[in-house]
């Protein structure tokens, strides 16, 4: 288990008390779906058997940057999944396999990069799903009135709080 912290020290989380709950919900769906043993009692995940491992990460320098530090982190990883994890990387604390990876060598301007990078990528996702869905526009945000006399079951409904916003109003015409 790795525990990537982009806050580092001044953090909220206390990574071992996060330990403690991952793998006690670990324990539970093992016990659940796999332990068809007579001891229905045994914890296979303990702080012996699934170490928490915190390499060091590059430290955010502000509190709303923790989505793109996260997204960024697993953009690492996913790039490293064909490379082998060894016994020396786990005695070393993934020193070798994630602090000294040239991966893990980001700055700030990465950071803002990817931010703008992100930004316009969910702008297209969302000009897509726009085109291409049905869209009614409630009169007003009560779940009761949401709720359609239509017989098509495929039919979207796109909630917002900006009703005067051009880029949430019905695209019926545009066709």
């Amino acid at each position: 288990m790795i525990h990537l912290d982009s806050l580092g020290s001044s953090t909220v989380h206390d990574r071992h008390q996060l330990g403690w709950a991952i793998r006690g919900v670990l324990n539970v769906e093992w016990g659940r779906h796999f332990n068809d043993t007579l001891d229905k009692e045994a914890k296979p995940f303990t702080h012996r058997t699934f170490k928490l491992h915190y390499p060091i990460v590059p430290k955010q320098d502000n509190n709303y940057d923790c989505g793109v530090f996260l997204l960024r982190n697993a953009f690492n990883l996913v790039q490293r999944v064909d490379t082998k994890v060894l016994m020396t990387d786990i005695n070393n604390r993934l020193q070798t396999y994630i602090d000294n990876n040239e991966l893990f060598h980001y700055d700030k301007a990465d950071i803002n990069r990817m931010r703008a990078e992100l930004f316009t990528m969910y702008g297209c996702l969302t000009n897509v799903y726009q085109h291409h869905r049905v869209m009614i526009q409630p009169a007003s945000l009560d779940p009761l009135e949401l709720e359609s006399d239509s017989e098509e079951e495929d039919e979207v409904v796109i909630v917002s709080s900006y009703p005067d916003r051009p880029d949430t109003a019905s695209n019926e015409d545009s066709d």
